[in-house]
This record gives structure tokens, sequence and C-alpha cells, in this order.
């Protein structure tokens, strides 16, 4: 008799919304945020947690889903030229 060996599926890794965020190395409130716009989740644990498959998580970020970087200081810089030129006051 010959033994056969039978390889078993991949598990997914299935993760909360902080295990995402640590394994990302981002916020909580970043993932909340990808969620907001489309990131695929599985449903809630048995403790009402939010679960994300790691995969699918890192595939949707990968296919450019991810929200463009915004140049903060150049949007508060011209904000601030506005508010000087309404006020009359020149820097």
């Amino acid at each position: 008799m010959t033994a056969q060996i039978h390889a078993l599926p991949a598990r997914e890794a299935v993760v909360t919304k902080r295990q995402l965020a640590r394994t990302l190395g981002k916020s909580e409130r970043w993932v909340e945020q990808r969620a907001a716009e489309g990131m695929p989740a599985l449903g809630l644990d048995r403790m009402g947690r939010r679960t994300y498959s790691l995969r699918a998580c890192q595939d949707w970020l990968a296919s450019n889903h991810q929200k463009p970087h915004r140049d903060r200081l150049g949007e508060l810089e011209a904000r601030l030229r506005s508010v000087e030129e309404r006020l009359g006051i020149s820097a």
C-alpha cells in the first residue's frame, strides 16, 4: 500500500480592521476611509467587528483604487494667499 499526499487549500487570511491597519502600516481610520470607497469586506465576526480578506484588500489597493495623495501644504498655502488678497495683506 502506498501513501498519498494531498495538498490542502490554503486558508484565506481573514483580519479585523485593526489587524489590517497594522499589516498595511496605516491607521484604522484610513482603513475605514478605504472601506467607504469600496475596499471589499467579508462581513462581521462573532464579536460584531467587520472582517476583511487580506489578499482581497491588497489586490484592491494594488489596482489603483486608492485616493490620490493630496498636497495638503499646497492647498493651505493657496487658501492663505486668497485670504491675504481679500484682506489686502501682502506677505
